[in-house]
């Protein structure tokens, strides 16, 4: 079984889901759910279809991604999101020194801004 199909079953079986209700869920057919968590598909099954059945999960969709191969390049990740694009741009017009990257880095893991985004998502 791949790693795809073995993060899938533990997933679904974890939460009480037939494949059927997964299938359900995720808008994708109960025979392609089993195909994929047996490992018989022809071809890695598509970005699209293994987000679908992350979000039918509750589950972050790079996990599931990740188990398929099929992680998103960092760059796909910003280009995703226009406000992610606004600040690259902004940063890259600028910050001349490298010294400066590092130094917003820091920042960024010195802050406290993953922990105020849950909560405002929670208060939300």
């Amino acid at each position: 079984m791949s790693e795809l199909g073995e993060t899938l079953v533990r997933l679904r079986t974890s939460r009480q889901m037939s494949q059927r209700s997964l299938a359900r869920a995720s808008g994708l057919t109960p025979s392609y759910v089993s195909k994929i968590e047996s490992d018989s598909l022809q071809s890695v099954p598509s970005a699209d279809a293994v987000t679908s059945l992350a979000h039918a999960l509750e589950e972050d969709p790079v996990q599931l991604l990740s188990a398929a191969g099929r992680v998103p390049s960092p760059f796909e990740v910003v280009a995703s999101q226009p406000a992610a694009t606004r600040f690259f741009r902004r940063a890259a017009e600028r910050i001349r020194d490298p010294g400066d990257w590092d130094r917003l880095t820091d920042l960024l893991d010195s802050s406290d801004i993953g922990s105020s985004t849950a909560e405002e998502t929670r208060r939300g």
